[in-house]
């Protein structure tokens, strides 16, 4: 076994390890933040069981969001194993104060540590002990790592980006929301995407909605705009695009999912992939000027009441929207003309 190779592959791979954490934690998140958000609302001032319960659901699922996404990402470097220790290291996280970002590198190592010494040959008289006793002495190597290394810095981190955020000004949450928006787009929810979302969930972990707003604000944008530019110019997509756009619009509504706008990007990456980061920075620039929260991290048209202003939301996705639908008819004509310009040579 060669140590190195197996955590330069666990690193290549490090996108499909946070998009399995991510999506399992993403049900505790949204369950967390809606019943906060029901609480906070409409339960107002009512000190009832009723309340305290729903209060209660709200508080259990924020609390227990990094833990989720430490144990499955985990799971997703070192297998079943890696479950228990990764949930351990999350929860462990939220109590040190480095929540988020705590669980995530915590999950990382206790992975590639679980992963390493899982590969290893021990006799079989002594595999079951070895077998059983391996995940628990990662667990305690990293717990101690953390808790005498890590956690220091990365709360000093984490408070010194939440300082900063909150003590922008308008100009410097527009840049700010300009920024997140573009790599939210850019790839379609690859691998810089998710490092985005990363500061965005440490920061909504911490009680700022107005990171949430701007990246909410920005993934609409792409599949949205393109499907719309493919029907008024179809004579600058394939047929097959054309097709796909006639449900492209509706599922973007619906959904709400960047990824949706792959099947543009295959055809023709530079055209599709500059509008959508344009239009994402637009959207992602009009929401972090204004403020714009996003109460609960649900995408598609269900978000609507979940904002802090919905008339803003509408306007920053049609604004986004409209930029790349611009934007990719720009460049595509200016593809559409070069290759006819060279066709008549």
């Amino acid at each position: 076994m060669n140590i190195w190779e197996e955590i330069k592959d666990v690193f290549k791979n490090f996108g499909a390890h946070m998009r399995t954490g991510a999506s399992y934690m993403l049900g505790a998140l949204i369950i967390g933040s809606l019943a906060t958000a029901l609480g906070n609302s409409l339960g107002q001032g009512q000190e009832t069981p009723f309340w305290d319960v729903i209060r209660g659901v709200g508080q259990v699922g924020m609390d227990i969001f990094p833990a989720v996404l430490g144990a499955y990402m985990a799971f997703s470097i070192a297998d079943t194993p890696a479950i228990g220790p990764g949930l351990v290291l999350g929860i462990l996280a939220k109590q040190s104060g480095t929540g988020y970002i705590g669980a995530m590198v915590s999950a990382i190592l206790v992975g590639i540590l679980i992963r390493i010494f899982m590969k290893g040959k021990v006799g079989k008289v002594f595999q079951m002990t070895y077998n059983m006793f391996a995940p628990v002495v990662a667990t305690l190597v990293i717990g101690l790592f953390m808790g005498l290394v890590l956690a220091g810095p990365i709360e000093a981190g984490l408070n010194a980006l939440i300082t900063g955020i909150t003590n922008l000004g308008q100009a410097g949450k527009g840049v700010m929301g300009a920024l997140l928006g573009g790599l939210q787009n850019v790839d379609f929810g690859g691998p810089i995407s998710k490092s985005a979302m990363t500061v965005v969930n440490a920061l909504f972990e911490s009680g700022i909605n107005t990171a949430y707003g701007m990246v909410g604000a920005a993934v609409f944008v792409p599949p949205l705009g393109v499907s719309i530019a493919a029907l008024i110019a179809k004579k600058y997509f394939t047929d097959e695009e054309y097709e796909y756009a006639k449900g492209g619009v509706f599922l973007s509504i619906l959904g709400g999912f960047t990824e949706l706008v792959i099947q543009y990007a295959v055809n023709d990456f530079w055209p599709v992939t500059i509008a959508s980061a344009v239009g994402g920075a637009v959207a992602g620039a009009i929401a972090g000027i204004t403020e714009l929260g996003m109460l609960v991290p649900i995408l598609g048209i269900g978000n609507l009441p979940f904002w802090t202003n919905t008339w803003v939301y509408i306007g920053a996705v049609l604004a986004g929207t409209a930029t790349t639908i611009v934007v990719v008819l720009a460049l595509k004509a200016l593809k559409y003309n070069r290759k006819k310009a060279k066709g008549k040579k």
